[in-house]
């Protein structure tokens, strides 16, 4: 009679990891720049990618995890419209992810409850590049398939760049090299 959170299946974590899409060049401060219309267009597109991953790790708690940047909250609500009507996302404005370095996305994430399955984190890059391959790791057995793999190291991680990657276990014991890359697509409308 071992408990839920003990089998294989209940530890199946999904990191979805987003950069924001493409911003006005100048704003009233850094941080307070807006999405372009561009923008608007690939991030509605990189929520089709997100709503894919979510679906296939349907089940438990989602978690949105988003820089308080005004060009990622925005990518966040424009992504979210894809989503289905029915999936409920907890939303988790956090100031700490506009400056965040790699260290400090893996601490959020290390740091979430252990009822939360899905994670989507929208920041900026360099840090959201570096997160996804600090999680899935440098030496090329954890990242994932040679297609994806390949994908990412073609594309970089252009803005509306959508990362999916799989992690079994606590949310306490993720960091480096304990995530699998499943999937890279960059949303163009």
């Amino acid at each position: 009679m071992a408990a839920a959170s003990s089998s294989p299946a209940a530890l199946h974590r999904t990191v979805v990891v987003v950069r924001h899409a493409k911003a006005e060049s100048a704003g009233p401060t850094d941080h307070r720049r807006r999405l372009t219309e561009r923008g608007r267009g690939d991030a509605a597109a990189a929520g089709r990618a997100v709503a894919s991953a979510l679906a296939a790790s349907a089940g438990g708690r989602t978690v949105a995890l988003v820089s308080s940047a005004t060009r990622a909250y925005e990518t966040w609500q424009e992504l979210s419209t894809a989503l289905p009507a029915d999936l409920v996302v907890e939303e988790a404005v956090r100031d700490g992810l506009y400056e965040a370095g790699t260290d400090d996305v893996v601490r959020l994430l290390a740091e979430l409850d252990a009822d939360v399955t899905t994670a989507v984190v929208v920041g900026h890059n360099p840090t959201m590049e570096a997160t996804v391959h600090a999680l899935a790791g440098d030496d090329g057995g954890a990242i994932g398939s040679g297609v994806v793999r390949d994908r990412l190291s073609e594309r970089g991680f252009p803005t509306a760049a959508v990362a999916t990657l799989t992690y079994n276990g606590d949310w306490a014991g993720i960091g480096p090299g304990t995530c699998r890359l499943e999937g890279f697509d960059v949303g163009r409308g």
